[in-house]
């Protein structure tokens, strides 16, 4: 079976370099461009089931990219929860000592005040991935960039939980053995 995992499309929050993941924010209007011009140059791949995460732009996406067809919401899917730090640069936070606690150390393990960790929420990406996956039916999931890196190195390891982000409108197909449910490879959307 095929786990198909697109991202959203480009957001002011990400323009804007904001963490932003329980936030519900829209896709900007240089993003559904952007979306529609690559659903002309891309042949996205299709599946048997359709999901998103539920947030707007996740929702905005799927429809720009699929159309009005049918899917379900998977709200194990989100984004991070980055708690108090939620619609808020670096530069805002810079100075805060709760944020210059949360981003020293462990930044995996760390989680945000009022919110969640990197692990937390790859735990919970991670759980939803392996459900689908025991369906053994191709499924297009449209989500959010934290989630889809947490799934990639679930699936094939390394040091970064953060290496597999795709640009928005992008993502990557796994490959999934359909007896062991293990992934077998990847390739980009």
């Amino acid at each position: 079976m095929k786990l198909i995992l697109i991202r959203h499309g480009l957001t002011d929050a990400l323009e804007q370099h904001l963490y932003y993941g329980a936030a519900d924010v829209s896709v900007n209007e240089k993003g559904m461009e952007a979306l529609k011009a690559l659903r002309e140059e891309i042949d996205y791949p299709l599946g048997e089931r359709y999901y998103t995460s539920g947030m707007l732009r996740a929702e905005q996406t799927f429809e720009i990219i699929y159309g009005k067809r049918e899917h379900g919401v998977i709200p194990q899917l989100k984004e991070m929860n980055f708690g108090i730090f939620e619609m808020k640069s670096y530069e805002m936070l810079k100075d805060q000592p709760l944020y210059q606690q949360w981003i020293t150390g462990d930044y995996v393990r760390n989680v945000a005040p009022e919110g969640e960790s990197f692990e937390i929420m790859g735990k919970r990406c991670a759980a939803a991935a392996e459900k689908l996956a025991a369906e053994s039916v191709d499924t297009v999931a449209v989500c959010h960039g934290g989630a889809i890196s947490a799934i990639m190195s679930h699936y094939f390891g390394g040091d970064n939980p953060y290496a597999h982000i795709p640009d928005p409108g992008r993502g990557f197909v796994i490959e999934i053995d359909d007896d062991s449910h293990k992934a077998l490879s990847f390739y980009q959307v």
